[in-house]
């Protein structure tokens, strides 16, 4: 090294230096556990990183004018290595803690079965393929499920003429109809579902639905279980509806 080189320390004393710094690492790191345990985000100051660049360079620049030992290590000011060690840990303290993973969706859309095979399996012999029913026999459905609809309480009444069945005189388009309906309590919550949709969107019967319009769902048909109505208990409700 040169004779006016700055001051060096010893080749022991480095040696003691090296140890000093793991050993300062390592508390550093601890500390940082322990805080990141017991305290909440957001509590660390975040350094000044202009000046700890400052610093970094100044400690480049008097590495660059230090020779370098037999085993290639180099030395440099105690207090120098000192303050460098105390802003690597504040740079450490300071670091954001990453955020958590989005969360996964809480529901997951339930896909129903095919209402126009629940329809021809179990309506289609009253009320025929066309949704007109047999005159003076069995209702149309076409046009007349919309018109239950848009009345107030006309989406729950569908629901309960599945599950509970009809039974007394009713008018529609002018003819009286009095064949009862059975009641379909063996079909699932999403087979009611899926049928009613079916019927208020088939045959025309979608254009003449409110625009708000929601496909019914087996949430609504659960809810409607177990209500122990009877099938004159029903043709009650539709005269309540004001349906004659």
């Amino acid at each position: 090294m040169a004779k006016n080189q700055e001051p060096l320390v010893s080749e022991a004393l480095l040696k003691r230096l090296s140890l000093l710094l793991i050993i300062g690492g390592l508390l550093v790191i601890t500390i940082f556990l322990v805080l990141i345990s017991v305290r909440p985000q957001g509590r660390f100051v975040t350094p000044d990183t202009r000046q700890h660049q400052e610093t970094r360079q100044r400690a480049e620049a008097s590495l660059a004018r230090l020779g370098l030992n037999e085993d290639g290590t180099a030395a440099i000011p105690i207090e120098l290595a000192m303050r460098l060690l105390a802003e690597e840990g504040a740079v450490i303290l300071a670091a954001p803690i990453p955020p958590p993973p989005p969360a996964e969706p809480a529901e997951v859309a339930v896909v129903l079965p095919d209402g126009g095979a629940i329809y021809t399996a179990n309506c289609m012999a009253c009320h025929q393929a066309t949704g007109l029913g047999i005159p003076g026999v069995f209702p149309p459905l076409a046009g007349h499920a919309p018109e239950l609809y848009r009345i107030p309480g006309g989406r729950e009444y569908l629901i309960k003429s599945i599950l509970y069945g009809l039974l007394g005189p009713i008018t529609v388009d002018g003819r009286t109809y009095n064949a009862p309906m059975p009641a379909f309590p063996r079909l699932s919550d999403a087979d009611i579902a899926a049928v009613l949709n079916y019927i208020l969107t088939a045959w025309g019967n979608e254009a003449l639905l409110p625009a708000d319009f929601a496909p019914l769902t087996p949430q609504e048909v659960t809810a409607l279980r177990g209500l122990e109505l009877s099938p004159t208990d029903v043709h009650t409700l539709r005269q309540g509806l004001g349906l004659e």
